[in-house]
């Protein structure tokens, strides 16, 4: 197959750029014979893929021997980042979303296999948003953000994930919760933060008095407390009896306790090392 194709380059070329003289019928009837074998191949074989070619989207091409690009897209960001080594957008693809995933993978002790699944860095996205809105997602990826509800759901029921949450103050000091297991259920069991694992890092456990709880908007009433805490509040997320550590409120009253106010806050997850298949419904 790939003399053949370099057979009929070389006949093209010089059919293209030869004198006209030189030119015989001979070699146009054969040139033409050529392209017809060469389009019976690619009928019989069925090999022409027919899906549009979207950024970062690599298209199935005639064969794969010739055209060495993957066939499908990465499903992690480890798989992602696995050749460029950098942070950055990337699309991804679950067996669970029926589209590709477009993520921010981030970079944490050296690794770029963390995804960034909400950002704050400062007051230019406001926050206090309704549920359907958290149900798809908002913001800018590059700055401040959220990845959306569905989309958080179908990346922790597809594999469990570890949660890390990285922190900086006004006086520019970093701080790290990690929890070794993080998901929750879906629009149905109202986003519930279901799975919170152990708990290592630099400030007091703060996430933990979360679990179990529901997902709550200012017009998404799920809290415990007898008012409504997101409305309140002017926030969103899994309110207990109100919020213990608040990303979602406005700018300057982002709080995690015990640490002077922030001034950034992320939040990652990435699937645990050979972590089981989730695929469950909450």
């Amino acid at each position: 197959m790939k003399i053949y194709l370099l057979e009929l380059f070389f006949l093209v070329c010089f059919v293209r750029y030869a004198k006209p003289e030189s030119v015989t019928v001979a070699t146009t009837e054969y040139l033409d014979r050529k392209f017809r074998e060469l389009q019976n191949f690619l009928d019989d074989k069925n090999r022409v893929d027919t899906k549009v070619q979207k950024p970062g989207y690599l298209v199935e091409t005639v064969d794969s021997l010739y055209f060495p690009y993957p066939k499908s897209l990465p499903k992690t960001c480890a798989e992602a980042t696995q050749i460029t080594k950098s942070s950055g957008v990337y699309e991804i693809q679950l067996p669970n979303l029926k589209t590709p995933l477009l993520v921010y993978c981030d970079e944490f002790e050296g690794v770029n296999d963390w995804l960034t699944i909400h950002r704050r860095i400062d007051d230019s996205i406001n926050f206090f948003r309704d549920w359907e809105t958290y149900k798809e997602g908002f913001g800018n990826i590059f700055t401040n953000y959220f990845i959306g509800l569905d989309n958080l759901y179908a990346l922790t029921s597809n594999q469990i994930q570890e949660l890390l949450i990285v922190m900086v103050d006004i006086y520019d000091i970093s701080y790290i919760a990690r929890y070794d297991s993080f998901g929750i259920g879906n629009e149905v069991d109202k986003y519930r933060l279901n799975l919170l694992g152990s708990f290592r890092g630099n400030v007091t456990d703060q996430f933990s008095y979360h679990i179990n709880q529901k997902f709550s908007t200012y017009d998404e009433d799920n809290d415990l407390y007898p008012t409504h805490c997101a409305l309140y509040h002017e926030t969103a997320g899994w309110a207990n009896n109100c919020f213990q550590n608040d990303f979602n409120c406005p700018y300057e009253e982002i709080v995690w306790p015990g640490l002077p106010p922030l001034q950034k806050v992320k939040m990652l997850i990435r699937p645990v090392n050979n972590s089981p298949i989730r695929l469950d419904n909450y």
